[in-house]
């Protein structure tokens, strides 16, 4: 089924329904209300009963690594199988031919990290064993430029080890600016895939549906967008393959997560090698005494020591000095780990972790040797320790009355949460904040076939959160009034505003103005961008005809490259109330210039 096929259908059963993102049934009683877990739906995540075993056995594993081998763009007349790239992508995790730990060199840094030794048994091997349980949309994880579309995973479990394999495929942006990779981008590139998985959510929707809707966007492609299943997509600059698993089979404990990317042998065969795990720093950092493998008075010691210090500059005075890009006196590691107390946030899922890539170490490990939280040390001279250094530093910090109960253990579980080892599970149950528990996974992972379902981390607040994301994405990569997405406005959007008039709540597809009330100015609103079409040379910030929608487009570029490039919570967080003002200078055009692409929603 071509994907315009599938479309077509969709929406002229869905227009009279308000279809998009939950409409006025997941309306919440509070206008500006984020979404919860009952609002959690098919635009986010595809598990489950939404499709029949049938459906859900179209998606093996060897149909996706056949589509890897197939656009890795080899000349060669050679050709891998499946099964060998599945071996290629296990043995890269058997880095040593002894059988012992071996040392990779993080190659931004070049300082050596074991790794330990993976052999895996014979069952794993066998595509045969491997099972699709979930596609999850990431489209929230689009950058401020536009560069790519986020990313969209396919996950699989062994049917008999305790092993799944995720990929997670960043998908370009095809309205880029340049040539080179990581070019930044034009929103508008993005909105087939928004409309996609806003067409998922449509409840009336069979299994059958469902899967054809799947197989297009993921190994057909569609409009200007290549299939997001493709050897570049898991490559260098783009996707990776991650692997959760116990030992691959070999005992129960410990959990471990590893990473990996597509390339390319010398004979030009589709193969995967071993990579860092992003967001991981080397838990000796936070730790006492030198990483394994690694000797006293050894130049690599010498090298770990001044990383060391470089690193635990972004939490503490470390020799009397602070990584402080924003130059507000707050350390950048620290800063970004208290935007809950210093911003206002939501706890889980308000803070984060920035990890340069020469810190990253090569695997996670789900215990206590690898649980940042389970470290202190002395440095040297007054350096008393990272969790007395953090207390300290609390103890002195007058920016906000919320800050006086957090402590370092609450600072050190979020560190912890922020590593894979931790999110799925050393921090689970663990306070993040007086009475904030990190939330619990699913027995280790956060997704399993059959019953095991989702995780109640992943139901009641990384899902939720992300519709909260998707939704607000709606604002840039359409035109207002292009209310189910398909690229133009049209009877249908008139249909679905006619379907929600009179209308109040939070989350309503034809509140354009973002007052929570669908009416007159919402419907003035359509009316004035009737006819409109999604034409390359109407670029963001300006409506059609060449309507100028207030900021000029380099004002607007301008503020969302500084939210790119903003380090640390504070700076961002004024990028963010920057970008905000350009856009609302915007809507508050909009208003007279009936039509504009942006939109104004709710803060929540």
């Amino acid at each position: 089924m071509k994907f315009s096929d599938w479309r077509k259908g969709l929406w002229i059963g869905a227009s009279l329904a308000g279809l998009a993102l939950p409409s006025a049934g997941a309306a919440q009683d509070m206008c500006g209300d984020s979404f919860t877990s009952d609002d959690v739906n098919r635009s986010v995540v595809v598990h489950g009963d939404d499709m029949s075993a049938e459906d859900w056995g179209l998606f093996g594993l060897d149909r996706t690594l056949q589509q890897v081998i197939d656009t890795n763009g080899a000349t060669t007349d050679d050709a891998t199988t499946p099964t060998e790239l599945l071996a290629a992508l296990l043995n890269g995790l058997d880095v040593s031919d002894t059988g012992a730990d071996a040392m990779l060199v993080n190659p931004d840094s070049g300082l050596p990290m074991a790794v330990e030794d993976l052999d895996a048994k014979a069952a794993a091997f066998d595509v045969e064993n491997y099972t699709a349980i979930a596609f999850f949309n990431r489209l929230d994880l689009a950058p401020s430029d536009w560069s790519n579309c986020g990313e969209h995973r396919i996950v699989f479990e062994h049917n008999t080890l305790s092993l799944w394999l995720i990929f997670e495929a960043k998908l370009p942006n095809p309205a880029i600016t340049g040539p080179e990779v990581g070019a930044a981008g034009d929103p508008l590139g993005c909105r087939p895939v928004a409309q996609f998985w806003d067409g998922l959510a449509n409840e009336s929707l069979s299994s059958s549906q469902v899967a054809a809707g799947l197989e297009t966007f993921f190994f057909e492609g569609f409009d200007d967008l290549a299939p997001v299943v493709s050897h570049a997509h898991y490559a260098e600059g783009l996707g990776q393959v991650r692997t959760n698993h116990i030992s691959l089979g070999q005992s129960f404990d410990p959990w471990q997560l590893r990473e990996l990317r597509t390339d390319n042998t010398e004979d030009g065969l589709a193969t995967f090698r071993v990579d860092t795990v992003k967001g991981n720093a080397l838990t000796e950092l936070y730790g006492a005494g030198l990483p394994a493998g690694i000797e006293a008075g050894s130049t690599e010691a010498t090298l770990f020591e001044q990383m060391q210090v470089d690193y635990l500059r972004g939490f503490v005075t470390v020799e009397g000095e602070i990584t402080d890009v924003n130059e507000n006196g707050v350390p950048d590691r620290l800063e970004e780990l208290l935007a809950p107390e210093l911003l206002g946030e939501a706890v889980i899922g308000g803070f984060g972790l920035s990890v340069d890539n020469g810190f990253n170490e090569w695997m996670s490990v789900s215990n206590a040797s690898d649980n940042p939280a389970a470290s202190n040390f002395t440095l040297h001279g007054s350096f008393a320790g990272l969790q007395a250094e953090i207390d300290n530093a609390l103890g002195q910090d007058e920016t906000t009355d919320a800050l006086e109960l957090i402590t370092a253990d609450h600072v050190m579980n979020r560190v912890d949460s922020q590593t894979c080892g931790g999110c799925h599970r050393t921090t689970a149950n663990q306070d993040i904040a007086p009475g904030i528990a990190w939330p619990m996974e699913n027995a280790f992972v956060h997704a399993r076939g059959g019953e095991g379902g989702l995780s109640a981390a992943l139901i009641n607040h990384f899902l939720p959160a992300r519709m909260d994301a998707l939704w607000e994405a709606r604002d840039v990569v359409t035109h207002a009034a292009d209310l189910n997405l398909d690229g133009s406005v049209s009877i249908n959007d008139l249909l679905i505003m006619l379907s929600q008039w009179g209308t109040s709540g939070n989350h309503l597809t034809a509140d354009i103005n973002g007052d929570c009330n669908v009416g007159i100015q919402d419907l003035l609103a359509t009316l004035g961008g009737f006819g409109w079409n999604d034409p390359s040379d109407v670029p963001p910030g300006f409506a059609p005809g060449g309507r100028s929608t207030g900021p000029q487009l380099s004002e607007l570029q301008q503020a969302e490259e500084n939210v790119r490039t903003a380090r640390g919570v504070r700076a961002r967080s004024a990028a963010l109330n920057n970008l905000r003002n350009v856009r609302l200078a915007a809507a508050t055009h909009e208003s007279a210039q009936q039509g504009a692409l942006t939109r104004q929603r709710p803060v929540h």
